[in-house]
């Protein structure tokens, strides 16, 4: 009982505290683990991002849609301004072949409420398989990616001799 009890009480408290609601199902199940325990909204600079997130923060999927020109409630082709991607117990998504996101709820703001679903198929050899999803969550802005977004100014290195 010990050891279930803290994540009892984890799985109790993200149950209560969360509004978040994301599904997953298709074809694309039948051989690549679509098992998620989140879902998020990230808007970067240049694309807007759901992610299907499992708590040891891999992302099975992820759907991704580029801002220019601006995103607003709609339908956007996937093939064309987007792309789906992700990695499964170490395995990677099959190849994306083509899809829609349709967004709900979206105004582009920082901790405001976006939803809608995407649909996909993806290259398997012969076959086709599907994948469709919804969800709703929180959008979080982020207008720089530490690590990647310097802002083009170097340290002056000498310092450091």
């Amino acid at each position: 009982m010990k050891r279930l009890f803290p994540a009892l009480v984890v799985a109790i408290v993200a149950t209560a505290c969360s509004k978040d609601e994301a599904s997953l199902v298709g074809s694309l199940g039948d051989f690549y683990e679509l098992r998620h325990d989140a879902v998020r909204a990230r808007l970067y600079p240049s694309e807007l991002a759901i992610e299907f997130v499992r708590e040891n923060f891999e992302v099975p999927v992820r759907v991704t849609v580029s801002t220019d020109p601006e995103l607003t409630i709609g339908e956007y082709d996937l093939a064309e301004r987007g792309d789906v991607t992700g990695r499964s117990d170490g395995v990677d998504i099959p190849r994306f072949r083509g899809g829609t996101l349709e967004l709900r709820r979206y105004d582009g703001l920082a901790d405001t409420r976006i939803s809608g679903d995407f649909n996909a198929t993806f290259e398997t050899g012969k076959d086709v398989a599907s994948l469709a999803g919804q969800f709703d969550t929180t959008l979080v802005v982020l207008d720089a990616v530490e690590g990647y977004d310097g802002g083009g100014e170097y340290p002056d290195v000498r310092q450091f001799k």
